[in-house]
């Protein structure tokens, strides 16, 4: 799947093989999860440290929830898996700007994309529009890094997310 021109596309893939694994033991799951999770990252990782969601459609500048949030739980579920923290340290970095640039931590709703723009090395274009796709991505990425450091940011984070979903998409 790497050649696909979705990243968020392959990152389902990716949850996929890793969970997989993770009900089966079976190593080949483990791998494929491990070398596609490293080739996506390697090639949509953009220089204000957020994963493009496309390579080929699109701005080479989007970024969205649809991409940064799974690839944020496959992360840590590779961390899980592999034993490998710097897997951890990517799933946080990566949530720290989605945080940042997409999400409202007042209200708890997760943005869907927008463009950096270049030339002001700012973000802009928002979509702000809220799904649940990416309320439920930010969520588990937000309990598994809670799991994992035990800091209270994660944990309020995901109270908040779950706190705007059922009031606004329930």
């Amino acid at each position: 799947w790497y050649g696909h021109d979705f990243n968020d596309d392959v990152m389902w893939m990716i949850l996929a093989s890793i969970r997989a694994y993770q009900l089966t033991g079976q190593s080949s799951y483990r791998i494929y999860a491990k070398n596609n999770f490293d080739a996506i990252y390697s090639r949509a990782l953009n220089q204000w440290g957020m994963l493009r969601w496309a390579e080929q459609s699109g701005g080479k500048n989007g970024t969205n929830s649809c991409i940064n949030g799974p690839a944020e739980v496959a992360a840590c579920y590779i961390a899980m898996a592999t034993g490998d923290e710097s897997y951890y340290a990517k799933a946080r970095s990566l949530y720290e700007n989605q945080r940042r640039y997409l999400f409202n931590a007042n209200t708890g709703q997760v943005y869907d994309s927008f463009t950096w723009d270049a030339t002001t090395n700012l973000p802009g274009g928002y979509n702000n529009w809220a799904s649940t796709y990416n309320q439920g991505t930010m969520l588990g990425a937000a309990v598994l890094l809670y799991n994992h450091y035990g800091a209270d940011l994660y944990k309020r984070d995901a109270e908040t997310i779950m706190d705007y979903t059922v009031k606004n998409m329930c």
